[in-house]
């Protein structure tokens, strides 16, 4: 006679980022808070739509496409095509990460709260968060406090630098001590870097673990520094043979291979991404000298200060709570923002991002709700 299986699925719990959304409304425009860079179509990126048409519709290789893998390793040094894993989006990679590595029971040490489901899983099995926050005054990690964090039963590390949404940097030295602190310990350190290709045009770029350690896992995607949301590619470079294998058994649970139209279009970037980069860095640094001068004439509603790199940072508001003032600007300027708590941030700071090549009229908008 054949058996029922029953399945222990866990109540999925919306996540507030979305719910906030959700409360807002439809309508809204323009976003304060947009942490991707400036946007471009495929004539910007001066893709061959005629090779698209031509292309057969087939699955693509499940670690994704030769060709991709090897142009998002040369974007880093000393990293191979094999140790890349292409992804359909960050979120589908954190998911896998998760998957792939924890069971119930184990606990999961993050530094620097950032995107929400760094800190939390859908995973049917009971999994302990333990997180370290980012420093303010300036905004800056502080790892002292990791040692009290970590017990034998800690399965993975996650660092998230340039910090959504403040824009801090993990130091070199901290950095290169996670790495130590991971392979002392045999687990996992999953680096949430979407934003490491964003920074100053003088700025040296942020630390990239993958290529300082074996146990290191570097998190990139496409929707931040490249501004291409709508690519829904994503990857990982994992260094370490293990953790690679279980991935790829996790990925068959999930989207099992990219799309081959995004991967397409993804490697036709990649071959043209030091022009596209340094394009949106420049519209960056312009977007957070305009910023700065707008909080300077407003001293009494808001505080701010210019980010380490990333695409985002936050500005505190000195008269209003966030949540009032999201609202306010949603219906007054039918514009998004986000508090920052919504990201692991607590107190009274909103999020801002600096991508946008509509930032002069985001700005003028914004104005008019601080007067």
């Amino acid at each position: 006679m054949a058996q029922k299986q029953k399945l222990d699925c866990h109540q999925l719990e919306p996540l507030p980022l979305h719910l906030f959304i959700q409360s807002l409304g439809n309508g809204l425009s323009w976003n304060l808070s947009d942490s991707s860079a400036a946007l471009s179509t495929l004539a910007d990126l001066g893709v061959d739509c005629q090779m698209l048409a031509n292309m057969p519709l087939s699955y693509a290789p499940m670690a994704g496409d030769e060709r991709l893998r090897s142009a998002i390793a040369s974007m880093y040094r000393d990293i191979s095509a094999e140790e890349v894993i292409v992804f359909c989006g960050a979120q589908e990679a954190i998911f896998a990460t998760q998957l792939a590595i924890l069971q119930s029971g184990d606990e999961v040490v993050v530094i620097g709260p950032g995107y929400p489901t760094l800190t939390r899983t859908v995973l049917s099995m009971k999994i302990q968060f333990k997180t370290l926050e980012v420093q303010s005054d300036p905004w800056r990690f502080d790892i002292r406090q990791l040692p009290a964090l970590l017990s034998p039963r800690t399965r993975l590390m996650v660092v998230n630098s340039p910090h959504n949404p403040t824009g801090a940097v993990l130091a070199k030295d901290d950095a290169k001590a996670l790495c130590s602190q991971a392979e002392f310990l045999g687990i996992p350190l999953l680096s949430d870097e979407v934003g490491t290709f964003s920074h100053d045009p003088a700025a040296p770029e942020p630390m990239r673990m993958c290529e300082h350690s074996q146990q290191a896992m570097s998190l990139g995607v496409l929707s931040k520094s490249f501004g291409l949301p709508g690519i829904r590619i994503g990857w990982l470079v994992v260094r370490n043979q293990q953790w690679r294998e279980k991935l790829m058994q996790a990925k068959g649970y999930l989207s099992i291979c990219p799309s081959r139209l995004d991967q397409m279009v993804a490697t036709e970037l990649f071959s043209r991404s030091g022009p596209l980069l340094e394009r949106n860095n420049k519209i960056r640094f312009e977007n957070i000298a305009s910023a700065l001068a707008l909080c300077k004439k407003y001293p009494l509603q808001v505080e701010c200060s210019r980010p380490a790199a990333g695409l985002t940072g936050v500005v505190k508001l000195l008269m209003e709570d966030p949540f009032e003032h999201a609202r306010k600007v949603a219906q007054q300027e039918q514009m998004l923002a986000f508090p920052a708590s919504l990201f692991g941030v607590k107190g009274p700071w909103l999020r801002v991002g600096f991508g946008s090549s509509q930032f002069t009229e985001i700005l003028k908008r914004w104005e008019r709700c601080l007067q």
